[in-house]
């Protein structure tokens, strides 16, 4: 029940005077022995009333100011994003133009007009401002997600940057048009790294220590072999240590999926070392010798380094 004051202060009757000494001693007795007490019992019953409503008044006030300022965002984010369209790149753009990126979906304004530039707005601090700033919090950031097009290779070759040394992608309900395997390839400066940089490494020896196979590859190891037209695969990658552009980076894979013929059903875990010294970009998804269907998602989220 919300607080009220329900305390009525009584009064103290007829004073005494002394133009009416007949009356004037019952009249004190009657001021000082029954209306004082009875008065100061009211006045604190009152002012005890009276603090919790204010309490309760400063509370409502605080969540006032929140809601005013909840709806302030709000009127904020609305007029960030209106009238955003999709960013493409080598466009041009004048100062004050809002876009949103094709990697993370937030939307930027142009702070200065520019053409011909090909890094996403998100990448882009020189020419864009982000209108929906997001703090990462500790844990895992969704940053992009990509629905698959039938095409022979899905890129995200910009997807990462300084705010995370860590992601995780994770790919479920992919498949492909024909029977087929796919893999994956680090991007440095938004290329794919087509150079024999990848050490794929698979199983261990007596020791536990890992053998190489393959180690001038020009890709990680294949998701998965024989990747059936059927019910597809699903798989997880974590890439490591993006930002150094000295020291190894290094991913692991897990991959569960349907494989041609029988049917075949097959699970795969693999460990490959990016041995180029350069930082990584982000990422491309190529088959080797069909294209993706249009269906499933990959989704790719930053560890926050804090």
């Amino acid at each position: 029940m919300p607080a009220q004051i329900t305390q009525v202060i009584p009064s103290l009757g007829t004073p005494p005077t002394t133009a009416d000494p007949a009356t004037f001693d019952s009249r004190a007795d009657t001021l000082l022995g029954t209306a004082l007490p009875a008065m100061v019992t009211a006045e604190n019953v009152f002012a005890t009333q009276a603090n919790a409503l204010s309490t309760e008044v400063s509370a409502k006030a605080a969540e006032a100011e929140v809601d005013a300022a909840t709806a302030s965002a709000a009127a904020t984010a609305a007029d960030a994003t209106a009238n955003a369209t999709l960013w493409v790149s080598a466009g041009s753009y004048t100062a004050g133009q809002n876009r949103y990126s094709p990697i993370n979906y937030l939307t930027y304004r142009a702070i200065t007009t520019h053409s011909g530039e090909t890094t996403d707005p998100s990448l882009d601090a020189t020419n864009w401002v982000s209108l929906t700033p997001v703090a990462a919090p500790p844990g895992m950031t969704l940053i992009a997600t990509l629905t698959p097009t039938v095409a022979g290779t899905l890129n995200f070759l910009t997807a990462f940057s300084s705010t995370y040394d860590n992601y995780l992608i994770i790919g479920t309900g992919l498949s492909v048009t024909a029977d087929a395997y796919f893999s994956l390839r680090l991007a440095t400066a938004g290329s794919a790294d087509t150079g024999s940089n990848y050490a794929n490494l698979i199983g261990a020896d007596a020791a536990g220590n890992f053998s190489t196979l393959g180690a001038a590859a020009t890709s990680a190891q294949p998701l998965g072999t024989a990747i059936s037209a059927g019910i597809g695969i699903n798989f997880e990658v974590t890439i490591r240590n993006v930002n150094d552009a000295v020291k190894i980076k290094s991913m692991v894979s897990h991959a569960t999926y349907q494989s041609a013929a029988a049917p075949t059903y097959r699970t795969g875990r693999v460990q490959t070392a990016y041995i180029a010294a350069n930082t990584v970009s982000g990422f491309t998804l190529f088959t080797n010798t069909s294209t993706f269907d249009a269906t499933g998602t990959i989704r790719v989220y930053g560890y926050a380094n804090s």
